[in-house]
């Protein structure tokens, strides 16, 4: 890591001393020092696009600003002034590294912009950008987004008054309020909704354009990418919600992130925190799974620090296990300090994951996915209250699709009409509020035909561009649902626990969050399996050639893998473990201990894929009794 702010005990940072002077000894000395060690290393730095204090003091209006007037310390990421600055600085670091000795073995380059490198804006969430410089280019972006058309915009924002080049960004309090529960009115918040988007706009701008950069003075023979993909796990972040656009760019070949922090212990799912792989996939990226794990040896107690050595190669495994079936990369990242990973188990674990992944390379690591989950950036832009539901749609549906018992792929909603998405059994759309109509006949297309299966949860369809409709849930979903607009407290009590999606289900859940609108099927031709109250709030309804299914709470892992028995996609594991499998490798990482029984799809021959030991020969399953929080991977081989 290049520090251009920050001073840490063990970086190289002091190297960017003004406009176009630079201390390129300190870069060259880290580097060669690498390369004296290992003369084979392949370095791939992260070059950090925050200004020095120099910069700082020079252009204080560039600077983010909080709506209480609190600095935020470093550049907005809406300032010109700033994208000029670190556009010259990235450009002479990477001709002076590409024109170096060691330019041979550069193999790519990650700017890093924004708080902790990963694209966040500078301050408090959500009282972010008042700066000078932001409101500069909020107009600026408004003018190019209503073409000039004062009448348009005026009418967009319900103001006679406005005019381009005077508009402020929305209060803090406007920000804040609600006009429908949980969910932001298309009309009378537009303000809110418009400084939302712009905010993820110039967060994807920079990215696009500092790849864009590496890529230039690289002649395009270096990778480029970045952090980013993190609007499931950031719930309440302004700034992700412009993921497409990143995708979109020719200059970003990879996003990454770290292992997500808050349930990354011994026995919980570690999911990936930028988790749209199949988007990726899609798109021809690369994900990099950043694994900085605070093993045993980290000397901060934090929650998410590992107790024992056995606990660190097993969570370390999992992450492997992940890279090796998901298709993904990963980096072992050493952000605690250099001596968390020096112990000989550790190393030798490590040691033993890359023999395996070496050979990994040559098999076929063909997903084998029968169901698909969508997500909807967009849709995000219009919730506001309620950050347990939030939470709860996103963030904690990450973690029970992990532990369904069957892989998935996830995908960003708008890659729904992608001439290249492959067919499912199963759709899931998590947060599908905000459904435009190119988008919804894509759904229709793809969704409602060969006997296929669509779940909907709490309002698909339900925002228009004029307000919110029920009529167009209907149209979406084929079910007859009334909105109430009032706040209950989440639970499920189950009308039906005989079916094939509720026969795992608990009888009566109760999350402890409350939930508004609330939305109940009213509709003849379904069938109830679960109510909220007096609400049917879980139901199927079966068509000629395909199945609906709407649940208004969140979906849990045994709902889950009901809804995949129910749509014929094949379950592997159904005692509720961290589980991912392709075509060539399973993975299977205990949440609780006792018998474990993996289905697989058809006769395999199996072998442990870190030890390359024999397991059986000719089964169609795999039995094992695990103790808690450990992993097995299996390289499968069909007979």
């Amino acid at each position: 890591i290049f520090w251009s702010w920050m001073k840490p005990q063990q970086g190289c940072h002091g190297w960017w001393l003004g406009p176009g002077r630079y201390d390129f000894e300190r870069i060259d000395r880290r580097i060669n020092a690498i390369l004296e060690a290992n003369p084979e290393a392949l370095i791939f730095p992260r070059i950090k696009l925050n200004p020095p204090d120099w910069w700082l003091q020079a252009n204080p209006d560039e600077i983010a600003l909080q709506a209480d007037g609190t600095s935020g310390q470093q550049a907005s990421l809406a300032s010109e002034i700033w994208e000029e600055a670190y556009e010259r600085m990235l450009r002479d670091v990477v001709r002076h590294m590409e024109t170096s000795n060691y330019a041979g073995h550069i193999v790519g380059y990650q700017p890093a912009g924004g708080r902790a490198s990963e694209w966040y804006w500078w301050g408090e969430n959500g009282r972010m950008d008042y700066s000078p410089a932001a409101k500069r280019r909020f107009r600026q972006w408004l003018t190019q987004r209503y073409t000039r058309d004062i009448q348009a915009f005026r009418l967009a924002w319900g103001d006679d008054t406005l005019t381009f080049d005077r508009v402020e960004p929305p209060t803090l309090p406007v920000r804040q309020a609600t006009e429908h529960l949980f969910f932001r009115d298309p009309q009378q918040a537009r303000a809110v909704i418009d400084y939302r988007r712009f905010l993820s706009d110039m967060v994807s701008r920079n990215i696009i354009r500092s790849c864009g950069i590496v890529k230039e003075e690289t002649r395009g023979m270096k990778f480029a990418g970045v952090f980013y993909g993190y609007s499931s796990y950031c719930t309440t972040q302004n700034g992700f919600q412009g993921l497409a656009d990143v995708l979109a760019s020719e200059d970003v070949d990879f996003l990454c992130a770290p292992t997500a922090y808050d349930f990354r212990r011994g026995g919980e799912p570690g999911s990936h925190i930028s988790t749209y792989n199949a988007s990726y996939r899609l798109h021809n990226k690369l994900y990099w799974d950043e694994v900085d794990t605070r093993t045993h040896l980290c000397s901060a107690l934090v929650h998410y620090r590992t107790a024992t050595p056995a606990e660190t190669v097993s969570v370390l495994q999992r992450s492997f296990g992940y890279s090796l079936t998901k298709g993904t990369g990963l980096w072992w990242f050493l952000l605690a300090g250099n001596a968390t990973f020096h112990q000989a188990e550790v190393m030798d674990a490590i040691a033993e994951m890359k023999r395996a992944g070496d050979i990994g390379l040559h098999a076929d690591r063909s997903p084998v996915h029968h169901v698909a989950v969508f997500v909807d950036e967009p849709s995000m832009l219009y919730c506001n209250s309620n950050p347990a539901l939030r939470k709860a749609l996103l963030r904690t549906t990450l973690d029970e699709l992990a532990c369904m018992g069957t892989p998935c792929d996830i995908y960003l909603l708008s890659d729904v009409n992608h001439p290249e998405l492959p067919d499912y059994r199963l759709y899931i759309f998590v947060n599908a509020f905000r459904v435009d109509e190119a988008t919804r006949a894509a759904i229709d297309a793809k969704v409602k035909t060969a006997n296929k299966t669509a779940v909907w949860v709490y309002a698909p369809g339900y925002i228009g561009e004029d307000g919110f409709s029920t009529a167009a849930m209907k149209s979406l979903t084929g079910l007859s649902v009334a909105a109430r607009n009032e706040s209950m407290d989440a639970e499920l009590v189950l009308a039906d626990t005989q079916h094939a999606v509720t026969s795992k289900a608990e009888r009566h859940w109760r999350p402890g969050w409350s939930v508004g609108p609330v939305f109940s099927v009213e509709d003849p031709d379904a069938l109830v399996l679960g109510r909220m109250g007096r609400h049917a709030s879980l139901a199927v309804k079966e068509f000629d050639t395909w199945r609906s299914v709407y649940s208004m709470l969140p979906l849990s892992r045994e709902l889950l893998l009901g809804l995949c028995r129910y749509a014929g996609a094949h379950v592997y594991s159904e005692t509720f473990d961290p589980f991912s499998a392709n075509k060539s490798f399973v993975m299977i990482h205990t949440a609780s201990a006792g018998p474990k029984r993996i289905v697989l799809p058809g006769v395999h021959d199996v072998a442990d894929a870190l030890s390359g030991r024999p397991v059986a020969s000719g089964v169609s399953e795999i039995r094992e009794t695990l103790p808690m929080g450990v992993t097995r991977i299996y390289r499968i081989t069909p007979r």
